[in-house]
């Protein structure tokens, strides 16, 4: 399966808007500020696929799932973006992509192309800084529809949506992380991604609509594994 997965919706239209009003968006790391730079001018520049864990990056047609899948890109792949960034209706970034390499032309996630120069090297493109502790804010979702019952829902990373998966802005807690978070025995695994999910801020899956409208919105310390 290749690594792009798909959206998911928070639990509540309230506890949404409630997280979008909060300051959390200018919270970012130089490598996310490097991408948005680099992206936002028509000059081509150069990317690596990172963050898929070896399933590959897919390539579409268009910016957007639902545009058809022409092929995929390995992790560690070095490509050619040739244009500005296009944000879908969920909120993805898309970024026009050429690997020579491969063959390939099209659209692909923003969320897993790293400019090479704020990327590590091949043998760490994809590995968090283990032991970082930070401040993070915290919400929480789930796919059963209130009065609805419970309907699937696949992560980012393409992985089943269950207990001990989050979601979190791949620029600070690259997908494939294991967190820790205070309060929690669970170790924590970053498997999904969110429109609303910026900088310090984590989504919490819960499997019941009413455990994660309990669930709030809290702030707690977090450390990556």
């Amino acid at each position: 399966m290749i690594g792009e997965g798909f959206n998911r919706a928070t639990a509540s239209a309230a506890l949404a808007t409630l997280v979008l009003g909060m300051s959390v968006g200018p919270i970012a790391t130089a490598s996310a500020m490097s991408l948005r730079a680099a992206g936002g001018t028509s000059s081509p520049w150069s990317a690596r696929v990172a963050g898929t864990l070896g399933q590959g990056l897919a390539v579409r047609k268009g910016p957007g799932q639902g545009f058809a899948v022409i092929g995929a890109l390995p992790e560690g792949t070095m490509v050619q973006v040739v244009d500005k960034a296009s944000t879908d209706a969920s909120g993805i970034d898309w970024y026009q992509v050429a690997s020579d390499r491969w063959g390939l032309s099209g659209w692909s996630d923003a969320d897993f192309l790293v400019p090479v120069d704020a990327a590590p090297s091949d043998s760490t493109a994809s590995s968090p800084a283990t032991g970082r502790t930070m401040t993070a804010l915290l919400t929480a979702y789930s796919y059963e529809q209130s009065g609805d019952g419970t309907r699937a829902g696949v992560t980012k990373m393409g992985t089943p949506v269950r207990w001990g998966v989050v979601a979190v802005d791949p620029s600070v807690i690259p997908l494939g992380s294991r967190i820790k978070i205070d309060g929690y025995d669970t170790i924590f695994s970053a498997e999904d991604t969110g429109g609303g999910i910026r900088g310090n801020h984590i989504d919490v899956y819960f499997d019941t609509y009413a455990a994660a409208i309990q669930f709030g919105v809290q702030t707690r310390t977090i450390t990556l594994l």
